[in-house]
């Protein structure tokens, strides 16, 4: 075991949820969901830019790059706006009627998944293009939608109900779409280089999508379950995500903050570090740093370091973390 030491991007507050982390070649940026605002960083000094406020009334579910200078937002009330880093100012703005829990997009993609379907609009005229509604069990929350950025037609969902369904949203075909068995709720879906993977409520799936050969079923390259890793980190709860830097890096946490760091390959080899208050959300990897963001509202940089670190990490002092009145379901089982 090595060590994970954390430095402090933006300091925990009591009052606010980071919930969504994505990057672009020259910012970090940040969804908080209480203050319903979005924090940009520059890259690679990691400086707070400027914060965004929405002025939405719902609550943020995610955010979405769209280039290097704009983002998506989407609420749970279904209000979606673009906002351009270059002024702060939101350039547009339109809803639909539903409760959104995922946005993201590609080039010229922008899908949205909520408690009944997922729906395609083509944002050079934001027009609706697909309308998925029989993917996915009735009165199942699709709990996760990812475009793929190596390829802007290819779109990854999940469910509540056991399934994961990797799409051509550009194809005429009504039923272009392939479906996976997770067993068990699925909570998020992400691609990794040209792999993909699923985090489940104990599970993290990894596969080869084989997009090279759409004839061919995707193939389960990894399978980690939490009760597995448990016998050596008894304290690890939850899966974050998967990366890959100068190796493939599996993402945990456990309830009191710690991040657990794993070889996908070789899970006993990891690493471990303190820092969050609370649990850890979201994360990305910029140029093979981890970066997290938690229900803290902290967001942290981690190095990785050869030696077990000795002296006792020193924890900020949070205050205890306000009542949320507002129902979360969609973070099960965080």
């Amino acid at each position: 075991m090595a060590s994970l030491i954390s430095s402090c991007i933006k300091s925990s507050a009591s009052d606010d949820y980071c919930v969504d982390l994505r990057s672009t070649s020259s910012h970090l940026i940040g969804c908080f969901n209480s203050s319903n605002s979005i924090h940009t960083f520059s890259l690679p000094s990691l400086q707070l830019s400027q914060v965004i406020p929405t002025n939405t009334t719902g609550v943020l579910s995610e955010i979405a790059i769209f280039n290097e200078n704009s983002v998506f937002w989407a609420d749970r009330q279904g209000k979606i706006g673009l906002i351009d880093f270059r002024t702060g100012n939101i350039v547009h703005e339109f809803s639909i009627s539903e409760e959104i829990f995922s946005i993201d997009c590609s080039d010229t993609n922008l899908a949205t998944a909520s408690d009944k379907q997922i729906k395609v609009f083509d944002i050079r005229n934001f027009q609706e293009k697909r309308n998925y509604t029989e993917l996915y069990a009735d009165d199942n929350d699709i709990t996760c939608v990812r475009m793929s950025p190596r390829q802007g037609n290819v779109m990854l969902s999940c469910s509540e109900d056991s399934l994961m369904a990797l799409c051509n949203v550009d194809s005429i075909e009504e039923d272009d779409y392939t479906l996976l068995n997770v067993d068990e709720p699925a909570l998020k879906v992400g691609f990794c280089e040209n792999d993909i993977f699923c985090v489940t409520i104990n599970r993290l799936v990894s596969y080869n999508p084989y997009f090279d050969d759409p004839d061919r079923p995707p193939e389960v390259l990894f399978r980690h379950r939490l009760f597995e890793l448990q016998t050596q980190n008894p304290e690890l709860g939850y899966f974050i995500s998967e990366h890959i830097g100068s190796e493939r890096v599996l993402l945990g946490g456990s309830h009191e903050g710690d991040l657990y760091a794993y070889n996908s390959q070789n899970t006993r080899n990891y690493y471990v570090g303190k820092g969050h208050q609370g649990t850890i959300r979201c994360s990305v990897m910029i140029q093979g740093i981890i970066i997290t963001g938690g229900e803290d509202s902290a967001i942290l940089a981690w190095s990785l370091q050869d030696q077990p670190v000795q002296e006792e990490h020193k924890k900020v002092i949070v205050p205890s973390k306000i009542k949320r009145e507002k129902e979360d379901r969609y973070f099960k089982p965080y």
